[in-house]
């Protein structure tokens, strides 16, 4: 137990909360200096964390972090699907320092970095604070707060409900991003509802996801832009690969369709990517708010934002 007493007086001195707070302020550039633990007793190794709104529920550490902590994998793999690929980590439990707390998860750990500079990577779901703030500016006088219920599923970030026409969507928030980013079954809900179009083949480089995952992408511009609570979105790039299920995106071609050849890919027809109508809202949509708040307790994020005037 003298080595647990010694992690936890060591996680009170990292960047330690007032008493009783709430909420926590994630920095801007989303890093904490943290431990890491096997579990009570165990010997805890220094960590850097990155907490992000785009980040995962379940922590995802590197290889490196788990070997150094001693943590036990789990026989059983724990496997993501990125479209058509398929990407194994092993998982475990850890008991996390951060901000003055400690607080046992369950992790998993992956070759590649999910957040480059980081050994562990989470969300603000994983974390037990009863609201996490992203700082994006200083706010503006006439802001407005637009609140959105958190879902709780499978995808790996925290997402929102929302609705475009009769089709219920999931959002998620990257303000890191300089561009939001669809599925491929959202592209093709924005075609058929918004008119969007996609444009030119190859003129996009590949954009990186969860672990260094990086998956080919197509522009597109919508000819009546989508309103979010008042948040415009006229333009994103669309994952054409990536969770389309049955839905059709227009000006597809075999190109779109072909695997890259160090693509894992999942060939079996009972594994087809199902379809998953999913929008991670970029800086160019969140370019007018200054804050994201995830408040855990409510289940619902909020946004302030200073709206453009309706024409």
């Amino acid at each position: 137990m003298a080595a647990h007493f010694l992690f936890l007086a060591a996680a009170g001195l990292l960047q330690a909360p007032p008493p009783g707070a709430a909420l926590l302020d994630v920095p801007a550039d989303g890093m904490f200096d943290g431990m890491l633990a096997a579990g009570e007793g165990a010997s805890a190794v220094p960590i850097r964390i990155r907490v992000g709104p785009d980040m995962p529920h379940r922590p995802f550490l590197t290889t490196s972090a788990a070997a150094a902590a001693r943590l036990s994998a789990v026989p059983v793999p724990h496997e993501i699907r990125i479209g058509p690929v398929r990407l194994e980590g092993t998982p475990s439990s850890a008991l996390i320092a951060l901000g003055g707390k400690v607080f046992l998860r369950g992790v998993s750990w992956f070759d590649g970095p999910m957040a480059e500079g980081a050994d562990l990577a989470l969300g603000p779901r994983a974390l037990p604070w009863e609201q996490v703030r992203f700082q994006l500016r200083p706010p503006r006088p006439g802001e407005r707060r637009l609140r959105f219920p958190i879902v709780r599923e499978g995808l790996i970030a925290t997402v929102v409900r929302f609705r475009i026409g009769r089709q219920e969507v999931r959002l998620g928030f990257a303000p890191e991003r300089p561009t939001s980013v669809a599925t491929a079954a959202a592209g093709a809900l924005l075609a058929a509802t918004h008119d969007g179009r996609l444009g030119a083949a190859g003129a996009e480089p590949p954009i990186r996801l969860a672990t260094g995952i990086f998956r080919p992408v197509r522009a597109m511009r919508l000819a009546r832009p989508l309103s979010i609570q008042g948040l415009p979105l006229a333009g994103l790039v669309v994952r054409t690969r990536d969770f389309g299920g049955e839905t059709r995106l227009p000006g597809m071609d075999p190109a779109d369709a072909a695997a890259a050849p160090d693509e894992v890919v999942v060939t079996a027809r009972a594994d087809a990517s199902p379809a998953v109508y999913y929008i991670m809202l970029g800086a160019d949509v969140l370019a007018p708010c200054s804050t994201i708040l995830f408040d855990n307790r409510r289940l619902r994020v909020e946004l302030s934002c200073l709206l453009p005037e309706a024409p």
